[in-house]
């Protein structure tokens, strides 16, 4: 949560004048904004007036290039929340008293295109005993029952039969109003906790942000070229995959405590990329095995909070790589500030599902139907626990087929924590997790009796203001390995880390830049080679509003589908839209 003035004199410069009063806020309605908001008196000698035109000259008044609609939600009179129309930049940034709140949205879900967008919101709640406030937009109740209904006969029928996989609880139990977008996953429908997208679909239909229904989505597309090695130089591909979700937070729309509801489909075309440089590992994430041409459900579930943000479980249909040995999602906490964005951008399959789990854990694009269990006692720690059907070990494409259920089981549980570290309090996070696949495998000539693991990742920031030009520039660090004792799955072992920049040139703040390394030991029961190493680096260009450029450099000098297979180099060009 943002820091609160307490005792001191609460100040909102909207369509008018300064007021209210009071310390902080639950996250309920939205009120509009058309400036900046912020807590104790005004700072560089403000003054009320009529927005920006009123404003005192010395206040810098930084607009989000790409504002977005705030909207009206007064469920109650008392209760008001901060927008993301505008940050306080500039030279009054360091004048600022202690209690002033910067206004910030980060936005970034997680394997292949399974990543959340970042989201942070900043809530203040008013005097209980001011009512100065515009008055509340009343909205008919009658049509939101029949709105639910809607949503469950579109969900429910997905869920027969099948049971449950998850994203984070939190995020997907309370969706944000609003969105504003920092540097983004190298997939985010990998890695997006929430519904993938910023809801700008829903809201340009007309959907209210106070109803608890999102409607958003994001397309990926991109062009590989192999330029030299491999097992096919000089070929080339194109893949494109379109994700379009939808979320309903049940207790805004018609009461139901702590219950939300989410479904996904998913539209992919896509070539034999991987195929053609020789990677087993995967330098692009986007593309998995065959079939290439695929439409699909990709999520139906259902959420309830047990105790609001400190234990739920998700039923039905998602991808598991949300909440397990995901190094690449953000890491947010109660400062805007301190938020870590997508820690890295890499493209590479390895940042999304670490390979010693790949052939077992479900993920973009085989979801995983099951449950999972997220146990948050404090803001630093958490327990993450998942089983899911797992006929995926056995090469079903679990994104193309219903559940089974007949025995075959993947379990997961992972244990996590988040700090601060030194003077800078610069934040970081590690996670230890341990899976188990049961039934019987085959593979190769290979067969077992269940197999298992464990994992491990982690990250931490390095450096902090880097550039003068962007005052949250940033320099994170992230590591990963794992290992299992399988004869059928591809890689028994993964070494792998990397660094991440953001916003380290000029003054392109949601820009961020990165390099990788990934050192996959291959089952000698299935290939001659008895690793592949692989390097990667990239730069992620914001273009506008939410839309994202990367091109990547990938050189694996080692590819593991043949010893006889030259270094692979290859480059991509990625467009990321999310809507």
């Amino acid at each position: 949560m943002p820091r609160s003035a307490g005792s001191g004199e609460q100040k909102r410069w909207a369509d008018g004048d300064f007021q209210g009063d009071g310390d902080s806020m639950p996250n309920r309605a939205i009120a509009p904004t058309d400036a900046a908001i912020w807590s104790g008196p005004a700072p560089c000698g403000g003054r009320s007036g009529r927005g920006p035109s009123g404003a005192d000259p010395s206040l810098e008044l930084e607009r989000a290039k790409n504002p977005l609609e705030a909207r009206i939600a007064m469920e109650q009179p008392e209760a008001w929340v901060l927008g993301n129309e505008a940050q306080v930049s500039g030279p009054c940034l360091d004048a600022m008293p202690e209690g002033i709140e910067r206004t910030h949205r980060l936005s970034d879900r997680h394997p292949l295109l399974g990543s959340a967008l970042p989201e942070v919101g900043a809530l203040e709640q008013a005097d209980p005993h001011d009512h100065r406030l515009a008055p509340a937009l009343v909205v008919g109740q009658r049509w939101r029952p029949a709105l639910l209904a809607m949503v469950c006969a579109m969900t429910l029928p997905a869920l027969t039969g099948e049971a449950l996989g998850q994203q984070d609880p939190n995020a997907a139990a309370n969706p944000k109003p609003t969105e504003k977008v920092t540097s983004v996953s190298g997939n985010p429908g990998a890695t997006d906790f929430g519904i993938t997208g910023t809801g700008w679909l829903g809201r340009t239909l007309g959907l209210k942000d106070e109803w608890g229904v999102k409607l958003g989505g994001v397309w990926i597309a991109d062009t590989n070229v192999l330029v030299a090695g491999g097992a096919q130089p000089g070929g080339w591909t194109n893949n494109q995959a379109l994700i379009i979700g939808l979320s309903v937070e049940a207790e805004k729309l018609v009461g139901w405590r702590g219950a939300s509801f989410g479904i996904q489909f998913l539209q992919f075309n896509g070539g034999e990329t991987n195929e053609q440089a020789g990677s087993i590992a995967g330098y692009n994430s986007i593309v998995g095995l065959p079939p290439l041409n695929r439409t699909e459900l990709l999520e139906a579930w259902y959420l309830q909070e047990m105790m609001p943000n400190v234990l739920s479980m998700r039923i039905g249909r998602s991808l598991p790589s949300y909440d397990f040995g995901n190094v690449s999602r953000p890491l947010a906490l109660a400062d805007p500030d301190q938020n870590i964005p997508a820690v890295t951008a890499l493209l590479y399959s390895p940042v999304f599902v670490n390979p010693s789990m790949i052939g077992a854990m479900m993920g973009y694009y085989n979801p995983g139907n099951g449950v999972t269990v997220n146990f948050s006692p404090t803001k630093s720690f958490y327990v993450n626990l998942g089983a899911y059907d797992g006929n995926r070990a056995r090469g079903i494409q679990t994104g193309l087929e219903p559940p089974m259920f007949n025995g075959y089981w993947f379990n997961i549980g992972e244990v996590g924590v988040n700090w601060l570290l030194g003077e800078g309090k610069h934040p970081g996070q590690f996670a230890l997790g341990l899976w188990r696949q049961t039934g019987i495998l085959s593979f190769g000539g290979a067969t077992e009796d269940g197999t298992g693991g464990f994992y491990l990742f982690g990250s931490q920031r390095v450096a902090y203001g880097v550039n003068p030009s962007v005052h949250n520039s940033s320099i994170s660090l992230f590591y990963q390995l794992g290992a299992n004792a399988s004869q059928t799955l591809p890689m028994t072992q993964y070494y792998g880390g990397g660094i991440t920049g953001f916003g380290l040139i000029g003054s392109r703040a949601l820009d961020s830049m990165g390099f990788g390394v990934g050192l996959s030991q291959l089952n000698q029961n299935l290939f001659q080679r008895q690793n592949e190493l692989m390097f990667q680096a990239y730069y992620q260009a914001h273009l506008f509003a939410s839309t994202f450029l990367q091109p990547t450099v990938s050189y694996i000098p080692t590819p593991g589908l043949s010893p006889t297979l030259p270094g692979a180099l290859a480059t991509t060009l990625r467009l990321t839209m999310l809507f």
